[in-house]
């Protein structure tokens, strides 16, 4: 990857796809090159995909826009940001901001409105590239980027340079439509595809060994531990954890060494798959940690304190909220995250695979009034045109089975899209609503 970056500098385009399976290190091996970009002081650009916005238009390049407005030049020198301010309006639902249709953005519907929509963000990421240097572009979980978000990349690509751009992915979860998108970057003869294999033995160890925090492993303990994961990167991770939970390895922080009881280790009954794995970590937690985890789950891979807070069904214990928290970031089942607009602080699950046994494990009844919660949550501040909102509230109504209510904001998210021209989207999600409307 350093010798693409190289060739960038040197003023070549590229586009890197990192493909593997789940839990095999692609946001983590993403991550870490980021870093290393940004310790260089190069302009980086980071964009996420997201299981429940893929139908929403533009979503994957919500932070980034977000970053790139708020550093433009306002003071009016700018003549190129001078004519994007007159398009604004047209970016109300995509962008935080609420203003008012002008005479320019009054007159654009259907097909010139898309257009204009797909200008003015072209215009606005462009005028904030650093002169003759470019930038690097970054989406994580691409299998989940909506069709206007892969029309604004290929745009980018294809008018600014040079670019280096990288993606995560899991081929085997893209839609058709995704699936298309992903085979016209394929087809570029400055695409190097990157697929992401499981580890060896040796590098099995050294990643045991950093995860927990010492020098080295018994051999012993490095074998068990790559016998059963076969090199997978985050099953080999949890598989360490499980066995310093279960008291099979002890690490000695003075030392950094760890011992282990040899008698147990090949006679312990840890589960044969990550995800039987991670439910046994899960389960050995006290009642209030396990709510805990549970409960956020249900918001998604992040969430913030203040949310979880006005949601969490047991008030006596919200008090305690932020001291679970910690334990559970001390315990690795997530992290801290960036904090929310108003500084409260944010947290991630620290895997989508954790999040995802931790909400399968949520009593039915429960997971249903905490999803109403949220949603109840979210209907405060909804704004007409956003919408991600939309979409958002129609997923936590649909998995309360308000179905009522759900059906509204498909409509509503719909109409949004329709108007904007987003078609496929504004057709899935009148689809949905159509669907849940008969039953």
């Amino acid at each position: 990857m350093r010798s693409y970056l190289q060739a960038w500098q040197e003023g070549q385009s590229n586009i890197l796809l990192l493909d593997g399976d789940s839990g095999i290190g692609k946001s983590r091996l993403l991550r870490a090159f980021l870093e290393l970009c940004r310790d260089m002081r190069l302009t980086v650009w980071e964009g996420q995909g997201h299981p429940v916005a893929h139908q929403t238009p533009y979503y994957a390049w919500k932070e980034i826009l977000r970053h790139v407005t708020m550093a433009s030049d306002r003071d009016g020198t700018d003549p190129v940001w001078a004519a994007i301010h007159t398009l604004l309006p047209l970016l109300n639902g995509i962008l935080p901001i609420q203003m008012e249709e002008n005479e320019t953005t009054s007159g654009l519907t259907g097909e010139s409105r898309a257009t204009a929509v797909r200008t003015v963000l072209a215009d606005l990421l462009a005028n904030a590239m650093p002169r003759k240097k470019g930038v690097i572009i970054s989406f994580d979980d691409a299998h989940w980027l909506d069709s206007a978000s892969w029309a604004l990349l290929h745009r980018l690509r294809q008018e600014q340079q040079p670019l280096l751009i990288l993606l995560t992915t899991r081929t085997t979860e893209l839609a058709a439509v995704q699936q298309q998108e992903l085979q016209q970057l394929v087809a570029q003869p400055t695409t190097i595809r990157l697929r992401l294999r499981p580890l060896s033995a040796k590098d099995t160890e050294y990643l045991v060994e950093q995860r927990l925090g010492v020098t080295s492993i018994p051999a012993e303990v490095a074998d068990f531990v790559y016998e059963r994961t076969n090199g997978h990167p985050f099953f080999s991770l949890e598989m360490a954890l499980a066995l310093r939970d279960n008291g099979i390895v002890r690490v000695d922080e003075k030392s950094l060494a760890v011992a282990y009881d040899a008698a147990q280790i090949n006679r312990v009954q840890i589960p044969q798959s990550l995800q039987e794995v991670v439910i046994g970590r899960i389960q050995k937690l006290s009642d209030p940690l396990q709510q805990t985890l549970l409960i956020a789950s249900v918001m998604g891979r992040s969430f913030g304190l203040r949310d979880l807070e006005e949601i969490y069904p047991f008030p006596n214990h919200r008090l305690l909220l932020r001291s679970f928290l910690d334990k559970l970031i001390f315990l690795d089942f997530i992290q801290i995250d960036a904090n929310d607009d108003t500084g409260t602080p944010g947290y991630a699950f620290n895997h989508l695979i954790v999040r995802d046994v931790a909400y399968d494990l949520v009593e039915p009844k429960m997971r249903r009034n905490v999803h109403a919660a949220i949603a109840q949550l979210l209907e405060k501040r909804f704004e007409p045109d956003d919408i991600h909102m939309a979409n958002l509230l129609a997923h936590h109504w649909q998995q309360a089975e308000n179905a009522g209510r759900a059906v509204h904001y498909l409509g509503l998210a719909g109409e949004v899209a329709f108007a904007n021209y987003a078609n496929s989207e504004a057709v899935n999600f009148l689809s949905q609503a159509l669907a849940l409307d008969a039953r």
